[in-house]
């Protein structure tokens, strides 16, 4: 499920406002300004900034303060995605759909092979439960974002 489309106002460190959009799903999260330039919030500075990707495909911060460079002249692209975790978002969801594709009382799930018990008393051998092999995991993922 996608992020709310609307933007959170944030504060840089000297106090002005910037607009923030989070965009995500539940794999992949990513901040936009209004404009669609990825940005992220510098942990020194405490500066919301514009990110560039390095020669990696990796996502890194630029010094560029949003709300006071201008993005259009940094030449820089909008929507980036962090190679990496795109990649491996696109993987999940690959997952999850083929997982959804799967007919209803499909293919057995494979469980553990039966396990055998002797015992004195003459008791049947036990079996242990049959548990799925893949699928949804069922871990929720969730990204706020708090003004201050």
């Amino acid at each position: 499920m996608p992020a709310a489309p609307a933007p959170a106002e944030l504060s840089q460190a000297d106090g002005s406002k910037v607009k923030v959009f989070l965009r995500d799903d539940e794999f992949y999260s990513w901040n936009e300004d209004a404009d669609g330039y990825t940005i992220a919030k510098d942990t020194v500075t405490k500066d919301w900034v514009y990110s560039e990707k390095d020669s990696n495909g990796a996502l890194k911060k630029t010094s560029h303060k949003v709300g006071r460079a201008d993005s259009g002249r940094l030449r820089l692209s909008r929507h980036l995605l962090d190679d990496k975790g795109a990649s491996a978002a696109r993987a999940m969801r690959n997952e999850r759909d083929s997982f959804r594709r799967r007919p209803a009382g499909g293919a057995a799930a494979s469980g553990p092979a039966p396990a055998s018990s002797v015992s004195n008393s003459g008791a049947q051998p036990l079996t242990a439960p049959s548990l799925p092999a893949d699928g949804p995991q069922g871990t929720l993922i969730t990204q706020v974002l708090c003004g201050t």
